[in-house]
């Protein structure tokens, strides 16, 4: 007689459905349930954020090439109109008259240049002849202007500072930049800039030097004139954000990687403060200061490295040169910035994959189980049966194969069960 499994027999039925779920049919189940639903979201997430980051990426590129082109084309305009000014005031005559006047009344008094440029004679000198000089400082802007004889005497500063009355090649300022640029301009003739640096006599502003030499009408050389400099003007073409990102800076650098101009995103100054040492610089002095190396295309000049404020950003460059003097102009931008839109796009994939497989796990285990545990029933009387147990019945109310497949067990279960009883009569009776 066919009896129904045994609430014991279900438990232990139950406990053998989960532990073969947790690492059998089940489990591979689920994982193919996981697989089917997240891959194509998957390969559409990261191609999509793939697409998202390289469109931003050449955006971001475009943007800084153009930021990058229209700085440099202002800082290279505002330093050919300073030399430009320069040739103008240093070969126009009275100028020249001025200081080759200069000159002859140094030499003719045979004083000390310091104590000449306290005479009586210079200062109706300077009444008479340097009012033009002055008023040419006072019109644009120039910090001062020198003239300097041919034996580095500084004859005359519309400002008047320390430097007045020394000796440019030989005096306590022998050592600036201005000094190496007014030897250069004596030497070759040509108009020179000396760079940027702490010039006491100004207190150690920042200053930078535009020389050239004034020519007599004989030909000879008589002496130097130079325009004095500030980063007051260069400051604000660096600075001008025009519609750029709040994380986007550019600024120019010289030979020794120190900034010319003051960073926007800095609350201190920063000229000709630390050497900025990241990939971007190195790469431009390799290239522009070492002259190492082919030079690179636009593309290969736009890098993603560690910026001078401790960040990731997108940066490149574009080289300028200023009567000799090689000087850079960088572009960057946070790469956070950059590519804000694409990491908010990964983490909305990123989200909803795994909202996915939550989703997936809570629909598919009690799915999973309704298909594991009647095999596993089926596999636990099987096992039975094969003992020698044909008195049981599975009870799967299931309409469909495994359901058929529980009936069809049931009826050979009672077939084997009959066939032994009367095998048994048989083997009794013999």
């Amino acid at each position: 007689m066919s009896i129904a499994p045994s609430a014991k027999d279900n438990q232990k039925a139950t406990d053998t459905a989960t532990s073969i779920f947790r690492q059998g049919l089940g489990r591979t189940l689920l994982v193919w349930f996981l697989v089917l639903s997240l891959l194509p979201m998957m390969v559409v997430g990261i191609f999509s954020y793939w697409n998202a980051y390289n469109s931003l990426k050449q955006e971001a590129q475009m943007a800084l090439k153009s930021v990058v082109s229209m700085k440099t084309q202002q800082i290279r305009s505002y330093f050919e109109r300073m030399m430009t000014d320069l040739r103008q005031q240093s070969a126009m005559t009275p100028n020249v008259q001025f200081l080759d006047d200069l000159s002859k009344a140094y030499k003719k008094s045979a004083k000390p240049v310091g104590d000449f440029v306290k005479s009586f004679k210079w200062v109706m000198m300077i009444e008479e002849q340097g009012a033009d000089l002055k008023n040419f400082r006072r019109t644009y802007g120039y910090h001062d202007i020198l003239l300097i004889d041919d034996q580095g005497n500084i004859l005359f500063t519309v400002e008047g500072e320390d430097d007045l009355g020394t000796n440019l090649f030989s005096g306590k300022y022998a050592n600036t930049l201005l000094a190496g640029a007014g030897k250069k301009a004596m030497q070759t003739g040509r108009l020179t800039f000396s760079d940027f640096e702490h010039y006491a006599p100004s207190g150690k502003s920042v200053a930078g030097f535009m020389v050239a030499v004034m020519v007599n009408e004989d030909g000879d050389k008589i002496g130097l004139m130079a325009f004095q400099i500030s980063t007051d003007l260069i400051d604000p073409i660096m600075q001008q954000r025009g519609g750029m990102s709040k994380t986007a800076e550019t600024y120019l650098i010289g030979a020794d990687l120190k900034m010319r101009s003051n960073s926007v995103l800095a609350e201190t100054e920063t000229i000709l403060k630390d050497a900025l040492e990241t990939e971007q610089t190195r790469l431009w002095h390799r290239q522009d200061v070492e002259g190492e190396g082919a030079l690179k295309a636009e593309d290969e000049l736009m890098l993603i490295y560690q910026g001078p404020h401790g960040k990731r950003v997108l940066g490149t460059h574009q080289p300028i040169q200023i009567a000799g003097v090689p000087l850079a102009v960088i572009a960057e931008i946070e790469e956070s910035e950059a590519f804000a839109p694409a990491n908010r796009l990964r983490n909305i994939v990123a989200l909803l994959l795994l909202t996915t497989v939550l989703l997936v796990v809570i629909i598919a285990a009690p799915v999973s189980k309704r298909i594991v545990t009647p095999i596993l029933n089926l596999s636990q009387e099987a096992k039975l049966a094969a003992a020698g147990k044909f008195d049981r019945q599975i009870l799967i109310k299931a309409k469909n194969e495994i359901g058929e497949l529980a009936q069809s067990f049931n009826h050979m279960l009672f077939n084997l069960g009959r066939m032994t009883k009367e095998s048994e009569q048989q083997d009794w009776f013999k």
